[in-house]
């Protein structure tokens, strides 16, 4: 049951974490050359994030380039995210309570 109860720990924190980091460094990126284009920021988010997992690797490119031509094309990005983000984060929590509560009670079958 312990097990259980850190499996959905982990999984929660990696879903939550999840929604930053990329974000965080097209900023970085962004902030540290103002007049860098849209391409080369979509590399140098890539160059950050080299992963093994191809399909890893696929979604992180999509982030990637979302965030970049995000923050490069609109400069209301960011109020649009996190009305974008604060859905995304309460269908994780219902998906996280929802498995929760499943793998509770199949302890109890």
């Amino acid at each position: 049951m312990k097990s259980v109860f850190i499996f959905f720990a982990v999984l929660a924190a990696s879903t939550f974490a999840e929604y930053s980091l990329v974000e965080r460094e097209v900023h970085v990126i962004i902030h540290d050359n103002p007049s860098i284009t849209e391409t080369d920021c979509i590399q140098k988010c890539d160059n950050v994030f080299g992963l093994l997992d191809p399909i890893d690797e696929a979604n992180n490119d999509i982030e990637c380039a979302e965030e970049c031509h995000c923050h490069i094309t609109n400069p209301l990005c960011d109020a649009q995210e996190s009305v974008n983000k604060s859905s995304t984060l309460k269908q994780s929590l219902f998906t996280f309570v929802l498995s929760a509560v499943c793998a509770i009670s199949l302890l109890f079958v």
